[in-house]
């Protein structure tokens, strides 16, 4: 079967329950293109790392690390790491179980340690039997890889004292003035704390009724201007300039108030292959669960955040983060409640050009991300097309060679100081063997929290059996997003069996939404994502459509369930 629906733009609601394939395809060679693919995928994918075997065990009580005698144990416990770095791997690392207090040191910056850092080796395991990790400083990660091959750390719980983020109840407002008031639960920090005055801080109205839910129809995210201790637990945030200001008449006095302090990440890896974490289960985290860049064939698998003790968020952002790996992360059996960012988002970032050589050579950013034989596609972001999508023949100092001339380019004046985000409005490339393409996302359950489920900018990945539960935006979202800047497009996926249930209620979005964008988040009426499979997937809403799909090119619909309440 090779025809497409027709059009640009098609919206499924209940009117449309159950949806068929295409006019040209049957409903049995639909399922088997579908599983083909899948099967493509997987092969290509290759399985996850789960054990290595043949290591030499060392124990974490040798080096001083004792769970449960009240003592801090980071300095212990880095001496331990930095045994393994000394070796160079092939080594198991066993904790006992029990708790154990983690101060990393470092101060309040970006540059905030991890709790366990390893860097240069391959094949490590760090098994946690258990182990509860208790973080004793908000700003910082509890466990950091880079250019490492071949690492499993499993079987830890992450918790934090203090804790990263804070929570209270709206006990009065002024909407003109743009400031509301917020009473403290007992054992949160203070809002107006120094550590969410060192980090990019906002805050989210929750649902009283659905802990980790954010609120119908209230404003995304609230940024916050300052904040005035007022006494007795009682804090006054102004936000700039009633930043989210959409859904700004929905909040009241009773609702729930959360604020994050987006500092490190929970678990980071960088420039690194084939790292895996299994059962980690986080009940706090300062940013992102697991984030990284440039690491290929990362597995997060049967991992977990969950509220605990009347908390009503989990993480300062997303759950898995994955940054212009050539080969993308499979993410199955895991858990991701009171997030306050999107669950998976797998992408690359923008490589600009600095300067034009000639015809075929070009200064760009980021040269260590390109490599000879790539495939770069450069996108003029005013109009969403791709003008070039040649292939790198040489990358030396700094300067991209390309088998081919590349055509004329719109690129910033002569002498224009360089900041990422700023030249987004200039054209720029995306490396299309770098974006996160053959990823698999799989029997996961994603629920009560900010943002999107699933936030595709990749190739080649197999979305199945998964349930979207009460999430506030997009359960799946596949779109470029040139504003940002990210990229690129999603081609050759498998999305099948997922269950989506009351997501997008914030703005009444569509429930999955597919489309490529220009700036200004317009869509620009290119079909550029194409050979997407929907299949099996039940989509439930209470107001809004299930999906909508944009600017696709063979889209293959089949057996799906979508329903609306309104």
């Amino acid at each position: 079967m090779r025809a497409a629906i027709p059009g640009c733009v098609i919206l499924l609601a209940a009117a449309l329950c159950p949806t068929r394939g295409t006019a040209a395809g049957s409903a049995v060679e639909i399922t088997r293109e579908a599983e083909a693919l899948a099967e493509h995928i997987l092969k290509v994918r290759g399985a996850p790392l789960r054990n290595i075997e043949g290591l030499e065990r060392i124990d974490a009580r040798d080096f001083g690390a004792v769970p449960d005698d009240g003592r801090e144990d980071g300095e212990a416990i880095r001496r331990a790491m930095q045994a393994i770095n000394r070796k160079g791997g092939g080594v198991e690392l066993v904790f006992e179980p029990g708790r154990y207090m983690v101060d990393p040191g470092a101060g309040l910056s970006n540059a905030a340690v991890a709790g366990l850092m390893l860097r240069s080796v391959e094949d490590v395991v760090i098994d946690g039997r258990g182990a509860e990790m208790v973080i004793r400083r908000p700003e910082c990660g509890f466990f950091r890889v880079r250019d490492s091959k071949r690492v499993i750390v499993r079987d830890f719980t992450i918790d934090y004292d203090p804790l990263p983020f804070t929570q209270g109840t709206v006990t009065d407002l002024d909407r003109r003035a743009g400031w509301i008031d917020v009473r403290v639960d007992p054992g949160f920090p203070a809002p107006a704390d120094p550590f969410f005055e060192s980090f990019n801080s906002w805050g989210m109205i929750k649902d009283p009724a659905h802990p980790g839910k954010l609120k119908d129809g209230v404003p995304n995210f609230m940024m916050r201007d300052s904040c005035e201790d007022r006494g007795d637990g009682v804090f006054r945030i102004r936000l700039k300039e009633r930043s989210g200001s959409r859904g700004w008449e929905t909040i009241e006095t009773g609702d729930r108030y959360a604020q994050v302090g987006r500092a490190s990440g929970g678990c980071r890896f960088d420039d690194s292959e084939r790292i895996t974490f299994e059962r980690i289960t986080y009940y706090a985290c300062p940013g992102s669960l697991f984030v990284g860049t440039t690491t290929s064939r990362l597995n997060v698998l049967d991992c977990r955040s969950r509220l605990r003790d009347g908390r009503i968020l989990t993480s300062g952002a997303d759950g898995v983060h994955c940054q212009a790996a050539r080969v993308g992360p499979w993410i199955e059996g895991c858990e991701f409640e009171g997030l306050s960012d999107d669950c998976l988002n797998v992408y690359s970032t923008p490589l600009y050009v600095l300067d034009r050589l000639d015809d075929r050579r070009l200064r760009m950013t980021r040269p260590e991300r390109i490599r000879a034989g790539d495939r770069l596609a450069f996108f003029r972001p005013q109009t969403g097309r791709v003008l070039h999508g040649g292939r790198v023949e040489s990358v030396r100092d700094g300067i991209v060679t390309f088998s081919a001339a590349v055509p004329d380019l719109e690129l910033a004046p002569e002498g224009t100081p360089f900041d990422r985000h700023d030249w987004k409005i200039y054209d720029h490339a995306y490396n299309r063997d770098a974006t996160g393409n053959y990823f698999v996302y799989r029997d996961n359950y994603m629920h009560d929290g900010r943002r999107y489920g699933g936030f595709i900018k990749a190739s080649y990945g197999l979305i199945e059996d998964n349930r979207f539960e009460r999430l506030s935006n997009h359960a799946l979202c596949i779109e470029n997003t040139p504003d940002w800047p990210e990229g690129f497009w999603a081609r050759y996926l498998v999305v099948r069996g997922n269950r989506i249930i009351d997501c997008a209620f914030l703005e009444r979005e569509p429930m999955v939404s597919v489309d490529w964008l220009t700036l200004g988040a317009r869509s620009s009426g290119i079909p550029m994502q194409t050979d997407l499979f929907f299949i099996n997937n039940e989509m439930r809403g209470r107001f809004n459509p299930p999906a909508r799909f944009r600017c696709t090119k063979r889209l293959y619909l089949e057996g799906n369930r979508p329903e609306c309440e309104r």
